[in-house]
């Protein structure tokens, strides 16, 4: 038997102020479970139309970025203007040049904290064993793992 989600509009109530309502959990785990999938399915297929959205209004901005004459005022609607701009945007052009900078000025605020999960994982799994009874790897320096809590849904 095939699992079928309830439709979007019957799982997110809007309040009178345009706001979605609280979610009212359901009692049983088992409930739970359904009502998790049924909002997942909902919450993809509202996507897959916002991404449309964007797809949509990503190729509306190439064609005027092509299209309107450069150093024009830009073109006026019924209730929009739009011009085309240019911004002056930060990349790393020499990446040795960059970081010994960022280290010597300590200038660290210039990068994002986030690390590439999949590299540091791989890494990881190349250090040598530091423990033979654990088979734990000598971590790396500065690095410490943390346990995510998460949820798996699974098809029954």
């Amino acid at each position: 038997m095939v699992a079928k989600a309830k439709p979007a509009a019957s799982l997110l109530k809007i309040n009178k102020d345009g706001k979605p309502a609280a979610l009212k959990i359901p009692k049983s785990f088992g409930q739970c479970a359904d009502l998790l999938y049924d909002l997942k399915e909902a919450r993809l297929a509202a996507q897959k139309i916002v991404d449309a959205f964007a797809e949509q209004e990503s190729a509306l901005k190439n064609h005027i970025i092509v299209k309107l004459p450069k150093g024009d005022k830009g073109a006026v609607g019924s209730h929009h203007k739009v011009e085309v701009k240019t911004e002056d945007v930060p990349r790393i052009g020499e990446d040795k040049a960059f970081y010994a900078w960022v280290a010597k000025e300590k200038a660290f605020d210039v990068l994002q904290r986030s690390l590439n999960a999949k590299a540091i994982r791989d890494r990881m799994e190349a250090q040598p064993v530091a423990n033979k009874k654990t088979g734990a790897r000598k971590p790396l320096p500065g690095v410490e793992m943390f346990s995510a809590v998460k949820v798996s849904l699974t098809k029954v």
